[in-house]
């Protein structure tokens, strides 16, 4: 996989920052917080679910490979972000359930991606997951 240079430039960023714009605009006082996927979701959306889960048995580098090039991207997103007046953001990983990724890879996986992300950020960062109670 790899980046195309001009992604930030195409898709939901310019919406994002656009929509932005006009909520600060119409309500001056109101908190914004953008919303996106985390580096192991995207992966997961990219290359399917069900291959990602069998690579993770057979080609483990290959997946840490890959959710370090979506943490690449995640990252400029959030420095897209960081131009914008936004107060938050809230990224969701719904792909690292335990029922998906074992707890005990979740270290390996996941954590280093994620602090990656939280030290890009100039606002303030979560990232919501599910069934897993995991706190850094």
């Amino acid at each position: 996989m790899d980046l195309c240079d001009d992604f930030l430039s195409n898709g939901r960023i310019p919406v994002v920052a656009e929509a932005i714009a006009l909520g600060r605009e119409k309500y001056p006082d109101v908190p914004m917080v953008a919303g996106q996927i985390g580096p192991f979701t995207l992966l997961g959306q990219i290359v399917g679910i069900e291959y990602l889960m069998r690579c993770l048995a057979t080609n483990p580098e290959d997946v840490k490979k890959g959710v370090e090039l979506c943490a690449d991207a995640v990252i400029e997103v959030v420095k897209a972000y960081n131009t914008l007046d936004i107060q938050g953001d809230c990224m969701y990983e719904p792909s690292i359930a335990a029922d998906l990724l074992p707890p005990e890879m979740f270290d390996d996986f996941v954590t280093a991606p994620l602090e990656r992300i939280a030290k890009a950020a100039d606002f303030i960062w979560c990232y919501m997951y599910v069934e897993i109670q995991l706190q850094f």
